[in-house]
């Protein structure tokens, strides 16, 4: 009787365990699905995620993944063999995979997309339902034939991607370098290289929640860019950053844009900068987060520019106007050619605003002034490139055949002609000139339009006269 009681047992408990993978799937798969599903109800996300495959077998199931945008175009897959616990190093379930492009999207990047560097993702699932996300890929070069020369080269990728049950997403990616030589610049004469070093891109926010949230926070920075034109630098930077930022106070949203570069050096038409501190910050405040939020739904539920006018509606934008929203910009350089400085300010009084009021009524409602300074070595250099620039544009080749035709006169002074300018522009009350610097102050204010201090509304007036012909 015993030895039966043993024998019971020890089936039992080979059933129990032999039971526990495939139990442990069918919670996985309810767990996947969950979070599939919980993309879905995310109003504020653009792409979704599709099961298109998922074969739950005893030890692993055979799963294939999708994401695809708003209007289902496919974006990226993923094919994965799931393994179930205990067959797992943690957690319930664990997979590995390797990501594929959309056809969309490979089009878009061609030729340089046709083909990229195997991405390799290791995944694990927690009992609760997070998603850890291990990414990394090997060192890549190859030469893209459809352009004379064309060479893409991309270093080793790592990061990763911990996405929680309660919709937190944060990611942290490092890519230590990507070179494209031959790409084509705009208005180039020549084609170019780019050189990205050590970039790294990591932020935090959140992914499949019903309510929209606000506070979140990402940044792309790297060690070094530098962009060379047939063999001649042309622009350079080290510590270069584009930061977002968003929060929520008091049912207010506020946002912040900030991109800066610890030095900067570009030669172009306009200005030479050289060993250039640069940073441009954008502050947004008072944006009421409800009339915002449905703002911002509207938006999303357009498919192009003639629904967005159609889900976009006056009293969507005057609720949002309606909680007095408000904005810093801040534009400085300093360079060894010299500094520059810009401050905006702008302020609107929403208080009791009806949807549909005249244009007065919102220039007196609408607050702004713009502080700006430069050195004049600076605004020198620009108004001058700036009056060459202009005329080689307007220049017709008769215009310059006569030109060559005349006897040799010498050309005005380009550096007195600009200071000349300056000088009128000060005597006329647009800009002061204090020291070594151009300095201009203009505010916008109950309707009225000053410039360091003098009312220029006349010149107002003339704008809103021309405007309404």
């Amino acid at each position: 009787m015993k030895r039966r009681s043993i024998i019971i047992a020890a089936a039992a408990i080979a059933a129990v365990v032999a039971a526990t993978p495939w139990a442990t799937g069918r919670w996985v798969e309810h767990l996947l699905r969950a979070r599939v599903a919980q993309v879905e109800v995310d109003k504020s996300t653009r792409v979704l995620l599709n099961v298109d495959r998922y074969e739950r077998g005893w030890q692993s199931a055979n799963a294939r993944f999708s994401v695809v945008d708003r209007n289902g175009t496919t974006l990226l897959t993923v094919a994965a063999v799931i393994r179930h616990w205990p067959f797992t190093s943690a957690g319930p379930a664990e997979w590995d995979a390797v990501p594929e492009l959309g056809d969309g999207v490979r089009q878009a990047l061609a030729p340089w997309g046709t083909k990229l560097p195997e991405l390799t993702t290791h995944t694990r699932l927690s009992w609760r339902g997070d998603v850890l996300t291990q990414i990394e890929t090997q060192p890549f070069k190859r030469r893209v034939p459809e352009v004379a020369g064309g060479t893409l080269e991309i270093a080793a990728i790592a990061g990763t991607v911990d996405w929680r049950r309660d919709g937190a997403l944060a990611y942290d990616i490092a890519l230590p370098g990507l070179h494209v030589e031959r790409l084509a610049v705009p208005r180039a004469e020549a084609m170019g290289i780019i050189e990205w070093k050590d970039v790294v891109l990591k932020g935090n926010g959140w992914l499949g929640t019903v309510e929209r949230q606000w506070n979140q926070a990402g940044s792309l920075a790297a060690a070094s860019v530098t962009a060379t034109e047939a063999a001649v630098p042309v622009l350079s930077a080290t510590a270069p950053v584009i930061a977002f930022a968003s929060r929520e106070e008091d049912g207010n949203v506020g946002i912040q844009i900030r991109t800066a570069a610890a030095t900067f050096n570009a030669k172009n038409a306009l200005q030479d900068l050289s060993d250039a501190a640069v940073e441009l910050t954008i502050d947004l405040r008072h944006l009421a987060r409800a009339p915002l939020d449905r703002l911002l739904d509207a938006t999303r539920r357009a498919t192009d520019r003639e629904s967005l006018s159609e889900s976009v509606s006056a009293e969507m934008l005057t609720e949002v106007l309606r909680g007095s929203p408000a904005a810093d910009v801040r534009f400085a350089s300093t360079a060894r050619e010299g500094r520059v400085e810009l401050k905006l300010a702008l302020a609107f009084d929403g208080t009791g605003m009806e949807p549909k009021v005249g244009s007065d009524a919102w220039q007196k409602r609408l607050g702004a002034q713009l502080d700006a300074r430069a050195s004049l070595a600076l605004v020198v250099r620009g108004a001058r490139a700036g009056t060459k620039l202009a005329t080689d544009m307007l220049a017709s080749p008769s215009s310059a055949s006569a030109a060559a035709a005349m006897p040799d006169v010498a050309p005005p002074d380009a550096d007195a002609v600009a200071r000349q300018r300056l000088a009128q522009a000060a005597a006329q009350g647009w800009i002061r000139i204090e020291g070594d610097e151009a300095i201009t102050s203009v505010v916008w204010r109950n309707g009225r339009l000053t410039v360091n201090g003098q009312d220029m509304s006349a010149l107002r007036d003339l704008a809103q006269g021309l405007s309404r012909r």
